[in-house]
């Protein structure tokens, strides 16, 4: 299991490393959207923790691509960002408001692995 996390804040790659390794998962970890579009070019993570406000190349940008790739389409994707009018403007993701909490990301590790088990 592969978990992408495109996130800005270096500080927060500990927590989300810790985490989700724990879980089960190899942690890809990109600080801007063009990283992270970079990295979703040759990899098919199943599940991404994606911040809206990042360098480079927005957010919304990077969800754009994944949901036009056809191999992505259907992957997991939960947006995290301190603004909460984010929210309005991801259709069918799951959103997170910042401060994302460790006990949230677990949760939705475990979810994620469980769906994958129970697809195979």
């Amino acid at each position: 299991m592969i978990a992408l996390v495109v996130e800005d804040e270096k500080t927060l790659e500990v927590i989300y490393r810790f985490i989700l390794e724990r879980a089960g998962f190899k942690v890809l970890f990109a600080m801007d959207g063009q990283q992270a579009i970079d990295i979703l070019e040759t990899t098919t993570p199943d599940l991404i923790f994606l911040d809206m406000l990042l360098p480079h190349v927005h957010g919304r940008e990077v969800l754009r691509y994944i949901r036009k790739t056809d191999r992505l389409s259907g992957m997991r994707v939960v947006i995290t960002s301190s603004i909460q009018n984010y929210e309005r403007d991801v259709e069918r993701e799951e959103f997170l408001l910042k401060p994302v909490y460790a006990p949230v990301i677990a949760r939705i590790a475990e979810e994620t692995r469980g769906q994958a088990a129970n697809r195979h």
